[in-house]
C-alpha cells in the first residue's frame, strides 16, 4: 500500500512543515535531510532512490520527535539512523511504502513560513 507523505506533520503539539528542496543547499551542508528546529521544517533532497528517501524522512521525523519530546537528549545521531533503518524495514514488511512527492518542491530561496522562533517560545513557556 503506497502511503502519500503529507506537506505537514503534527508532531509533540508543533506543526512541522515537509518540503523538498533543492539538493545544492542541503549537498552544501552534506547532509540529504535536514530537521529545522526553530522553523518547524522537515527538508529533504530532491534526489535518490525510494527508500533512500524513505529513510531520510523518517530519519528527520526521529529528529523531531526527540525535540519535541525529549529536548533532543534521547537520541544520538547513529541512533536516529538505526531506528530509521528499523521502522523502514517494519513499514516494507507491513506492505506500506512511503511516497514523498515532489509537490513539496519549493523553489530555491523561497521558504513557505518565516522562522517560528517566537512560537517555539510561546510553546515552552506554555508547557
Amino acid at each position: 500500500m503506497k502511503v502519500s507523505v503529507p506537506s505537514s506533520l503534527e508532531i509533540g503539539g508543533a506543526t512541522y512543515a515537509i518540503r523538498v528542496e533543492d539538493e545544492l543547499e542541503l549537498l552544501r551542508n552534506n547532509h540529504v535531510g535536514e530537521t529545522r528546529h526553530l522553523e518547524l521544517e522537515i527538508v529533504l533532497s530532491t534526489e535518490g532512490a525510494p527508500d533512500r528517501r524513505s529513510h531520510t524522512f523518517l530519519h528527520e521525523c526521529l529528529h523531531a520527535i526527540d525535540e519535541e519530546y525529549c529536548d533532543s537528549k534521547a537520541m544520538t545521531e547513529d541512533g536516529t539512523d538505526a531506528v530509521a533503518s528499523g521502522l523502514l524495514q517494519v513499514l516494507k514488511q507491513l506492505g506500506i511504502e512511503l511516497v514523498l512527492e515532489d509537490t513539496h518542491a519549493v523553489p530555491r530561496g523561497r521558504k513557505e513560513r518565516g522562522t517560528s522562533c517566537q512560537r517555539k517560545v510561546e510553546r515552552q513557556a506554555a508547557v
